[in-house]
């Protein structure tokens, strides 16, 4: 497995859609002042690729937005893979989390009529760690090719061929509380280790 001949052969480095690669992967400047979590989601709801219910979904945002509540450093960026999911409008209509919205703490960056057209690469940023399922994370893993930080949530229990690398590295997680108490207990994202696309 070679994963720079992934790059090479990947439709978007074709002559006539090399335009397009360059607009959907122009970088979104994302406010310094905070630590962002990138939150990827996978298909959600009920359908065939679906591993998680749009309750399961929205259950993790609050979670991750109650942490936000409890420290003022951090930031949440939502990324939906299809713009059928979009979130938002249901932590605005929350009163406890819709302040959030309102400082801009909490954004979701979507573009597109069905799948959402931002590109992680579009978020790779250095105050930022990228959060994913460790059953799909093919978002995370753009993160980690673009040198940027990225941990993957093992709830479904699921086996892949990179786990050996992953544990190894210290990126999994068993849920997103686990995560968010290492990230309460370090305030910051110094424990997450880089690791190396060249690994897997």
């Amino acid at each position: 497995f070679d994963p720079f001949k992934i790059k090479k052969t990947h439709f978007f480095y074709k002559p006539n859609l090399l335009a397009l690669k360059q607009k959907l992967n122009k970088k979104i400047k994302l406010p310094s002042k905070l630590k962002w979590i990138i939150f990827f989601d996978e298909n959600v709801g009920k359908t065939i690729f679906g591993l998680n219910s749009i309750s399961e979904h929205l259950d993790e945002i609050f979670k991750i937005c109650d942490f936000l509540i409890k420290n003022k450093k951090f930031g949440l960026i939502l990324k939906p893979q299809f713009i059928k999911n979009r979130i938002i409008k249901k932590i605005q209509n929350t009163s406890r989390y819709a302040y959030l919205i309102k400082k801009k703490r909490v954004l979701e960056i979507c573009s597109g009529n069905h799948r959402n057209l931002i590109t992680p690469t579009s978020l790779s940023q250095n105050n930022t760690v990228s959060v994913g399922k460790k059953y799909g994370g093919t978002a995370c893993f753009e993160m980690i090719y673009n040198k940027q930080k990225a941990v993957f949530i093992d709830d479904k229990k699921t086996a892949v061929p990179w786990d050996n690398y992953l544990i190894k590295n210290g990126v999994i997680y068993k849920n997103i509380n686990e995560f968010l108490d290492q990230l309460k207990k370090h305030n910051s994202f110094d424990f997450i280790k880089k690791i190396k696309w060249q690994g897997f």
